[in-house]
Formats: C-alpha cells, structure tokens, sequence
C-alpha cells in the first residue's frame, strides 16, 4: 500500500514541478525582463512629470508676460495721462502768467492814479488854504471896522440894525471860510495832538458867552458845569471849536425854549463827555447819521454851507472821541461830543 500512496505524490509533485520549474529555472531572464519593464514604466512617468513641470513653466511664464504686458500697459497709461497733466499745468502756468501781467499792468495804473489823486488833492488843498486867506483877510477888516460903526452909531438905532447886519454876514461868511480851512486841514491829519492844560468850566463858560448874541427872543441858554472845576491836559482850541459849532447850531433852529450845555468827567475811563440840549425841531431818526456828511443840510433855505457838522465829527475822530446825537431825546436835538484827555500828575 505504501508504493501506490508514494506513487501518487510523485505523480502530484512532478507535475507541480514542471509547472513551478520554468518560473525557477529561468529566475535571471525573467528578472531582468521584469526590471526592463519597470524602468520603462518610470521612465515613462518621470517624462510625464517633465512634460507637466515643463507645461506648468509655460503656463507661468504666460503668467508673467501677461502681468507685464498689464504692469506696461498701466504705466504707459500713466505716462500718457503725465503728458496730458503736464501740458495742462504749462496751459494753467501760462495763463496765470498773463493774468499776472495784467495785473501789474493794472497795479501800475492804479498807482499812477493814485499819485496824480494825492497830488491834486495837495494842490487842491493848497489852492483852498491860500484863497481862504486871502478872503479872511479882508472879512477880518470889515468885521472890525463894523464893530467900530456898532460903538459909534449906538445911538442911531437905523444904522446900528445895518452895521449889525453887516457884522453878522461877514461873521457867517468868516465862518464858511474857517470850515473850508479845517476841511482842507483835517483831511490831511491823521491825529490832532494834546497841546496845552485847560479848564474846563473856564472853557464852557466863554463858549456861552459868544453864543448869547445868537440866541433869538424867548431863548435861553443855560451852563451846568460841574461839581468841581477840572484842569484837564488837552486840545483846548478844538474843543472850543467844537461847542462853539454846536451852540451855533442850537441857536441858528431854537425859536423858543433853552439851549442846556452841560459836560460829565469821567476820570477812571480819561474821558469827558459834553451834551448841548435844545428844543428846537430836533432831527428825524433816519437822518441823524447823513447830517454828518458834508453838505449836507436838511432845511434848503437855511443859512449855512452843511460843513458844520462834518467839521466838529472829524474834530471829534482825531481826538480820539466820538461826535454822535442822541437817539433818545425828543425833546429836540441832543448833541453828545466825547472826547479823552489826560491828567497834569500823568504828564
């Protein structure tokens, strides 16, 4: 039994040998078949791999040139966009030139005119101050020898109404004469300086005293000084000037009433404010600032050239004061002349 069981493992092994034989027998061929395959399929990869790094290169240098091509676009844009700013800018820049130009040319002008406005108004102020003088000169003469009528004649009531007459026109052409001359002066002054120490009750008191001879029947004319008697460091005779302008004025349109001076010293502010009241027509509201401008009158028929007024407001701005009416008095015309001063001690 054991010849039949060893016959059949050889009968299953040779054929199992002869099958496994070849693949064993043959082992170095076959390998190297085997590795010629294997090279060949890595070969064929790695040129793969080549081929997709080379495509993908392509594809980024596309890339590149084509951000170039943009990047040289844009600043090409730029550069044409420069170009056109530029001739813009030199456009604007030649433009403004001649505006420039222009406007010199116009500065030149005004300059010029500026110059001959000044030199006119220099001879045309020397002009007014030398014609004034020469027509003061006679009014002075027959001002006085009308007062020596006045004495002589008192007796002779016709001649002495004729020689007053006399007296009072050539007064009132004196004064269009005197204000012309101030017009003429202050206009070419910046400031009026303090020249001497006055008082101030002395002051008020001969201003009274001239303006009583113009005062019509019916009218008084009252001085309420103050308190104390002040001696004030200031420009006395443009002072003067000015309240005797005022009491002229009050006088010329009170037909009836009082005419009240009266004046505030105001020691810590270094000012002093006068007020002359009346009660004659007064001025309306909207006219109270245009009876300031130069003549200007607001009854056509009365006496006077309207310098008056103007003459006392310049007074008054180059003293450093003010010359203003009094909006709230309707009782007739209110007159408020401020103007500063210094103290003796201060000196």
């Amino acid at each position: 039994m054991l010849r039949p069981v060893c016959f059949r493992l050889f009968l299953l092994f040779v054929p199992a040998f002869f099958v496994c034989a070849p693949v064993a027998y043959a082992g170095p061929e076959h390998v190297n078949s085997a590795a010629d395959s294997l090279g060949t399929t890595s070969g064929r990869e790695e040129r793969a791999d080549e081929a997709v790094l080379r495509q993908r290169q392509l594809r980024n240098t596309d890339l590149i040139i084509a951000l170039m091509g943009g990047v040289l676009l844009l600043g090409g844009l730029g550069l044409a966009r420069l170009v056109r700013l530029n001739r813009r800018l030199k456009a604007s820049e030649e433009v403004v030139k001649a505006q420039n130009r222009d406007l010199m040319a116009v500065g030149e002008e005004l300059r010029t005119a500026k110059e001959r406005a000044e030199q006119a108004s220099r001879m045309k102020s020397n002009f007014i101050q030398s014609m004034s003088h020469e027509v003061r000169t006679p009014l002075n003469s027959i001002i006085g020898f009308s007062q020596v009528l006045v004495s002589k004649f008192r007796n002779d009531p016709t001649v002495e109404e004729y020689v007053s007459i006399i007296e009072a026109s050539s007064l009132s052409l004196l004064r269009m004469v005197d204000d012309v001359l101030d017009i003429a002066y202050l206009d070419q002054t910046d400031a009026l300086p303090r020249t001497d120490y006055c008082s101030v009750n002395n002051r008020c008191h001969e201003c009274v005293a001239k303006a009583l001879s113009q005062l019509k029947a019916g009218v008084t004319m009252i001085l309420e000084p103050s308190a104390e008697d002040p001696v004030l460091h200031t420009n006395s005779k443009r002072v003067v000037q000015v309240l005797q302008h005022l009491l002229h004025n009050a006088a010329k349109f009170t037909v009836e009433g009082e005419i009240i001076l009266t004046y505030t010293c105001r020691i810590p502010e270094r000012t002093m404010l006068f007020t002359i009241s009346d009660t004659g027509p007064g001025i309306p509201a909207e006219k109270q600032e245009a009876v300031f401008e130069r003549f200007v009158k607001l009854d056509t028929f009365a006496q006077g050239t309207g310098l008056g007024l103007p003459v006392c407001r310049l007074i008054a701005a180059k003293l450093g004061g003010s010359l203003r009416v009094d909006p709230s008095y309707t009782e007739g015309c209110r007159m408020i002349f401020e103007v500063p001063f210094g103290l003796p001690e201060e000196i």
